[in-house]
């Protein structure tokens, strides 16, 4: 499934690059193969965004590839992606890996903060809804959690 998303990511990479080539295209395929071979701080150095159309790509590989670390979670920079990104696909990727690790941390007030947020959550994010509600004193998520079993 990974290998497939990053296939198409190519692709659309690729078909996005102008005949001539922008000079910032390189920084963005760079930035890509680092999110790819797992160099961290390479991919932190090629994130800043430089005016290019694609800048929100490698900004988001550092930001999905640190919320993997959950020691290492930047919660502002990931907020402030999250706003200024509102409404992408790639805002609402984010918003999903970064309620999963909330979750998977049991910061349950944070993740029923953020959770409204999310546009299409999927089965395991509206599951750690639940526990979240549960966790904060909410006893009716049990009743609403039964079309889920």
């Amino acid at each position: 499934m990974k290998n497939s998303v990053w296939a198409v990511l190519a692709a659309v990479l690729w078909m996005a690059l102008p005949a001539g080539g922008d000079p910032g295209d390189e920084r963005i395929l760079l930035a890509k193969d680092a999110a790819r071979s797992g160099d961290r701080n390479r991919l932190v150095q090629l994130a800043p965004p430089t005016g290019h159309v694609l800048d929100p790509y490698p900004e988001y590989w550092a930001l999905s590839n640190q919320v993997a670390r959950p020691a290492d979670v930047d919660a502002a920079r990931i907020q402030d992606f999250l706003q200024r990104y509102s409404g992408s696909w790639l805002a609402e990727k984010l918003r999903g890996e970064w309620l999963r690790n909330l979750g998977r941390r049991g910061d349950w007030v944070q993740l029923a903060g953020e959770f409204p947020n999310m546009e299409q959550p999927e089965q395991d994010l509206k599951c750690y809804q639940l526990q979240a509600r549960l966790q904060n004193g909410d006893r009716t998520a049990l009743e609403d959690a039964r079309p889920l079993w």
